[in-house]
């Protein structure tokens, strides 16, 4: 499923868009697009794609119906996405 985090603040925003998918085992976050301005902590890891153990990892996901919140290495700000519509 495409979801899509947009950041509206003037100076630092953007948008990114990931194709998300939950196996048993993992999330695994493909980034389809990135226009983001502000190199924020952890970044890096949404830019090239990312695959998240369940049973442990760096990084924190709390996904919802429509929704997703990752957290890049359990700190800093958190990245709400979206589905896209």
């Amino acid at each position: 499923m495409i979801y899509k985090h947009v950041d509206e603040t003037p100076v630092f925003g953007g948008s990114i868009r990931v194709d998300f998918t939950e196996t048993p085992k993992a999330f695994v976050i493909k980034t389809l697009e990135f226009n983001y301005r502000y190199p924020a902590y952890g970044i890096e890891v949404i830019k090239r794609g990312l695959r998240i153990n369940k049973s442990g990892s760096a990084h924190a996901i709390v996904k919802g119906e429509t929704y997703f919140v990752l957290y890049p290495y359990r700190n800093g700000a958190p990245f709400l996405f979206e589905v896209e519509k």
